[in-house]
């Protein structure tokens, strides 16, 4: 017989995120409840609840944007590295793309793309998006990047990548 343990941890001990990290910004986090009053440039205080405080987070990127900058990163590399270069991410318009398999090599452009993203069906099973772009490169949704997910870019079946370390992206031509 196996002997199975279940031990409480309380959540603080799971996580300990620096608020003034940028890794909340790339995450796509807009919204910070925090049992402290926070200050961090760019957290707009919204309001005091009972045991809590809340703020909007006026740097996180958005739920899908465009990224005609990429770095490639692969199962070998350190997390030290793919985190040190996710601090890095600022301009909102790069990203990082976990494959090996990647052949898009020629997306070091430095022009900022013109775009555009429009929501046209968000539930769990199904999303749909309408985007137009002057470039080429990877179209990163901020959901998490998991199995069983299928993209299409006008009814051709597409490759999902993993970018971000945790979120979905497509390349777009």
């Amino acid at each position: 017989n196996s002997r199975i343990e279940f031990n409480k941890v309380d959540f603080a001990d799971l996580l300990v995120l620096d608020i003034g990290s940028h890794l909340i910004d790339v995450a796509g986090i807009n919204y910070i409840f925090s049992s402290l009053p926070l200050e961090r440039q760019g957290l707009e205080f919204l309001f005091k609840g009972r045991q809590y405080y809340a703020y909007i987070n006026r740097y996180a990127f958005k739920k899908a944007y465009f990224a005609n900058q990429y770095r490639q990163f692969s199962e070998k590399d350190s997390s030290e590295d793919i985190f040190d270069y996710l601090l890095d991410i600022d301009d909102k318009q790069a990203a990082i793309i976990s494959d090996s398999q990647i052949t898009h090599t020629d997306l070091l452009l430095s022009k900022v793309p013109n775009y555009s993203i429009d929501f046209l069906k968000y539930n769990p099973n199904e999303i749909v998006l309408s985007v137009g772009t002057d470039s080429d490169g990877f179209l990163v949704l901020n959901d998490t990047y998991y199995p069983g997910w299928m993209v299409s870019v006008d009814g051709k079946e597409e490759r999902i990548y993993r970018a971000n370390m945790a979120f979905r992206a497509v390349f777009l031509k």
